[in-house]
């Protein structure tokens, strides 16, 4: 008797013999998201604090230029810095957070999420500086090219010690190392500016534009490191 128990139990709750199982599984591949979703994707994970200091910054860079300032230049130059400090650590918060192990699992590399974080924040930072670039040179009656060649040079100097040191122990240890980096270049554009004009009396455009070009280039090597960096990180 219980051995008719015991077989009757196996056959009802024997599991069915799989049909069709291959063609199944191979229906469930994920759907292919293209890049320009997963950049939209990525932007809406940054944090809306971020939005708002960065229109803060814009906001400020403009009333700097519509109050009429001689300085108007110098002060925006001074500002410049903390857009490029919010962009990397915006960038770096995988590793602040320590989430790279995490981020690396999951169907998107850590590569990608950080290159399409920081595709998001130089696209934030170029349209602010598109914006407020024009607006100084029209009230210096300057061209927008010389404009741009004496205010970028903080953003880009900042950009570049940031990205640095944020692939370094010191960066990644330290959450606000960045913002205390663009303080220090900002405070030394506000309070050297004359001297550092004055060291530039006689210096040609030309070589100006090359020194910011030399910048804009070194500044792209940090960044094509930073991706580098994240692939082997994990």
């Amino acid at each position: 008797m219980n051995n008719n128990r015991k077989e009757l139990l196996r056959q009802a709750f024997a599991l069915p013999k799989p049909e069709k199982r291959d063609t199944f599984l191979a229906t469930l591949r994920p759907r292919s998201v293209s890049m320009t979703e997963f950049i939209f994707t990525q932007a809406g994970y940054i944090r809306k604090s971020v939005w708002v200091i960065m229109l803060m910054i814009l906001g400020v860079s403009a009333w700097c230029v519509l109050r009429g300032s001689e300085q108007m230049e110098r002060m925006v130059a001074a500002i410049l810095p903390f857009v490029a400090a919010i962009a990397v650590f915006e960038t770096q918060r995988s590793y602040i957070y320590e989430m790279t192990e995490m981020e690396a699992s999951t169907r998107f590399s850590l590569r990608s999420v950080v290159f399409a974080k920081m595709l998001i924040m130089g696209l934030v930072a170029f349209g602010l500086i598109a914006i407020i670039t024009p607006m100084i040179a029209f009230a210096m009656e300057t061209s927008i090219l010389m404009t741009g060649v004496h205010i970028l040079p903080p953003y880009l100097l900042t950009m570049i010690v940031c990205l640095h040191l944020e692939r370094m122990n010191v960066g990644r240890n330290n959450m606000y190392l960045s913002v205390a980096i663009a303080a220090a270049v900002s405070v030394s554009t506000f309070l050297l500016g004359d001297h550092v004009a004055f060291l530039l009396t006689g210096v040609s455009s030309l070589l100006l534009v090359m020194v910011t070009i030399l910048l804009l280039v070194v500044t792209l090597l940090e960044c094509r490191r930073t991706l580098n960096y994240a692939e082997v990180f994990v």
